[in-house]
């Protein structure tokens, strides 16, 4: 990426803020906006920006970024709210959630009969989960109920966290459909290392990461402005520690956020 490249992203970035509370008041939201900037500044829009999507860099700065949300949406929910009083928001969850990988896989199939049936459903459980901020115009509409309106923020807070799991299990089992190069036992170690072992290092590192956080606080070790940074280093870390072991980093991260969630 060049220079210039670097100058028309950070131009684009700037206009959206300036104009934020206008585009959204009306019906424009950050990832549609932003979508749309890709598409004209991309290739198949202006051809602004050269921008090589198999870069090793472009990989990474995405998954820690997801890291990050996934470990943020876990940790800003109220969960003895959500117990409490969002049985709504928990059936649709537990039950509307895999009822719609499973529909969405069958429609998958119907819609595209040569992709691979675990493809299919890989598809199904990627698309699923609801993203709230697409949606954000209809979450700050007065006009729609208070209850609704929190039970769909707490559904969109834990369905990425939830959905994973099967986006894993699916990615797993389409690639080794794709070719014979992976022995049903290797893959199946595979799959729960990932599964197992990235929940399991994302709540030793909040456990053991928290406690520390909370001492420095007691005593004064830390500043104010680096908490929220000692956060950050938090998310990272349980999401590299997983990668490291053979763990789902991003399973790692979002169970990173959970306990914070029950605090």
């Amino acid at each position: 990426m060049s220079a210039m490249d670097l100058a028309i992203l950070a131009a684009g970035t700037l206009f959206y803020a300036v104009f934020s509370k206008r585009l959204n008041d009306g019906m424009v939201t950050l990832p549609m906006a932003f979508a749309l900037f890709g598409f004209l500044v991309g290739a198949d829009g202006f051809d602004l920006v050269a921008f090589d999507t198999g870069h090793g860099s472009i990989h990474l700065l995405a998954e820690l970024t997801l890291a990050l949300v996934l470990f943020s949406d876990a940790a800003r929910l109220d969960v003895k709210e959500l117990l409490n009083g969002k049985i709504l928001a928990l059936r649709m969850l537990l039950v509307g959630l895999p009822l719609a990988v499973l529909v969405g896989g069958v429609l998958a199939l119907l819609l595209f009969p040569d992709v691979p049936p675990m493809a299919a459903f890989l598809l199904a459980a990627m698309l699923a989960p609801t993203d709230a901020a697409l949606g954000q115009a209809v979450l700050t509409n007065k006009d729609v109920p208070l209850e609704t309106r929190e039970v769909m923020t707490a559904e969109s807070g834990l369905n990425d966290g939830l959905a994973l799991p099967a986006v894993v299990m699916f990615a797993i089992l389409a690639s080794a459909s794709d070719g014979p190069g992976s022995s049903g036992p290797a893959m199946a170690q595979f799959a729960v290392m990932q599964i197992v072992l990235g929940p399991l290092s994302g709540i030793i590192v909040a456990y053991l990461g928290g406690h520390l956080i909370d001492w420095a606080v007691r005593s004064g070790t830390v500043t104010k402005e680096l908490e929220g940074v000692a956060m950050l280093a938090l998310a990272l870390l349980a999401y590299a520690l997983a990668e490291s072991i053979g763990g789902n980093g991003f399973l790692a991260a979002f169970s990173a956020g959970l306990p914070w969630a029950v605090r």
